[in-house]
């Protein structure tokens, strides 16, 4: 929660999030009954690793940034989230971020 508005482009929050290498990883992880019904909708596929063969992350937000929700109100002018990787970073707590972004870019 902030008592300031949050401008176009700045840093929300960093993203607390497991990391996965393979979907397989990532489904023994959801086979598990109360984690899928929790963490469901928090999962993020990256692919910040281009090599000779297609790689990915998976993720799973935790935390406060497991709670962001896509802005589905009336209002176009409504802040939205963006969820930014950065491979650079390394596959801790600052791989993503949120960062407020709106269609309409004030």
């Amino acid at each position: 929660v902030t008592k300031r508005s949050i401008g176009e482009g700045e840093v929300v929050c960093q993203c607390s999030a497991l990391h996965y290498d393979s979907k397989e990883a990532l489904e023994r992880l959801l086979n598990n009954d109360d984690a899928a019904s929790y963490l469901n909708d928090r999962i993020v596929k990256s692919s910040p690793i281009q090599l000779d063969k297609p790689s990915a992350i998976y993720s799973v937000l935790v935390g406060a940034a497991g709670y962001l929700q896509h802005y589905m109100g009336l209002s176009k002018q409504g802040p939205n989230v963006q969820l930014v990787v950065k491979p650079g970073a390394g596959a801790g707590d600052m791989l993503i971020t949120a960062v407020a972004h709106s269609r309409t870019k004030r």
